[in-house]
């Protein structure tokens, strides 16, 4: 089957299609085991990473990788979810996708929402957020810095940029949010 994928293609996903796109054996269809396509699982340095989004195969190819590289990995899928496993679990960090599905009662729980309401409760404001989005980055980065997080990433980056973005905002933990005149359309 021909892959009808640009080879330019900027969407959200097409670095998770590199990430798959394997070389194959001439002689056969099967998939040729690299060292790049099957990496060994990193020890755990028991961080917690909350990854939030909507998109089930963002959020299973984001949970994996960040396993490899040691991290103990908790999911949800809308605002509901990850104000829940915030309260609960006490991540380290949590890499939170803007646009959100509303929850059962319509309130549209984007991740501005999200952010808000995690940087008014004493016990978690100090968890780290990387909002991330497939939008433009360029029209919600200052908004997302502003509103708290530590970073902003966008999907259609290649993944490895997420693995560092991560490892940044776990190492930057304890500074305090950006004061007044810091130039805010810094990215991590």
């Amino acid at each position: 089957m021909k892959d009808t994928c640009p080879a330019n293609e900027t969407s959200h996903t097409s670095w998770l299609r590199r990430m798959f796109n394997k070389p194959v054996d001439a002689n056969s269809t099967t998939p040729v085991a690299t060292p790049e396509a099957n990496p060994a699982k990193k020890p755990a340095n028991h961080k917690k990473v909350l990854v939030v989004d909507d998109d089930p195969l963002f959020l299973k190819v984001t949970a994996t990788q960040l396993e490899q590289e040691g991290y103990d990995v908790l999911t949800a899928k809308d605002g509901c979810e990850a104000i829940e496993a915030v309260r609960k679990q006490k991540p380290n960090l949590v890499l939170l996708d803007l646009n959100l599905p509303q929850d059962v009662t319509g309130v549209p729980w984007d991740g501005f929402r999200v952010i808000s309401w995690l940087k008014r409760v004493e016990a978690l404001k100090d968890i780290p957020i990387v909002m991330m989005t497939s939008s433009d980055p360029s029209k919600y980065t200052r908004e997302a810095i502003r509103a708290g997080a530590a970073g902003f990433f966008s999907k259609r980056l290649d993944a490895k940029h997420l693995l560092t973005i991560t490892q940044q905002a776990l190492t930057r933990r304890g500074l305090k949010p950006a004061a007044a005149g810091f130039d805010t359309s810094f990215q991590i």
